[in-house]
């Protein structure tokens, strides 16, 4: 595509062409679309969750929350929020350029919305508000944060090795075997390890 001129007034500027915007991801609101009914909200909330982990994505309940209605959202939506007391002056740590953040936040669209039913006393998914993303979709969660956090079984499974004195990367494998949707890495894998080395010391210190 050839440069664009522009005249404005006497003056003749030429612009050069811009990067084309981000694509959004494919409409994944088919995808969602259910009858399902639940007694609990936590029910409807696990449903989400899975679901949306077949997409690669997390999503995690947002502010706009009532006794008849909450939304779940991607954690990458809504903006950056400096989490600062109310009534007192900001002083940075360290010296930035104003309006640069270390953030995951994107403004992420996709949003679903479930209401409670007073007739039935059930709760449904009422709507997908927006099942558009707007970055890109990873091919893995694998050392993610949620996604990668063992299970009630798991942690047992592991200080039960651990006391065998199995490997890590032994210990990785055979929960990759039993659950190959697992997100575990060997970095998740030594954190628990170490938090069970912890407990184990009681009140005493290294040294002891």
């Amino acid at each position: 595509m050839e440069d664009q001129e522009v005249v404005i007034g006497e003056q003749e500027v030429v612009m050069e062409d811009q990067p084309p915007p981000v694509q959004v991801s494919e409409d994944t609101s088919a995808h969602y679309a259910n009858n399902y009914e639940w007694k609990d909200k936590k029910d409807a909330k696990l449903w989400a969750r899975s679901q949306v982990l077949k997409k690669m994505c997390i999503i995690v309940q947002n502010k706009q929350v009532t006794n008849k209605s909450f939304q779940m959202v991607r954690e990458c939506s809504e903006k950056y929020e400096i989490h600062w007391k109310k009534g007192s002056e900001y002083k940075p740590k360290t010296a930035r350029k104003k309006g640069v953040y270390n953030t995951k936040k994107t403004g992420c669209h996709f949003k679903l919305k479930f209401k409670f039913n007073d007739d039935k006393k059930v709760w449904y998914m009422e709507k997908v508000v927006s099942g558009y993303h707007n970055h890109l979709i990873p091919e893995s969660l694998i050392n993610h944060p949620y996604s990668a956090r063992l299970n009630p079984l798991e942690k047992d499974l592991v200080r039960v090795l651990s006391k065998r004195r199995t490997r890590r990367i032994d210990i990785l494998s055979g929960f990759k075997v039993l659950n190959p949707q697992n997100s575990s890495s060997l970095e998740t894998i030594y954190n628990e390890r170490e938090k069970f080395r912890k407990e184990s010391w009681e009140e005493r210190v290294l040294m002891q």
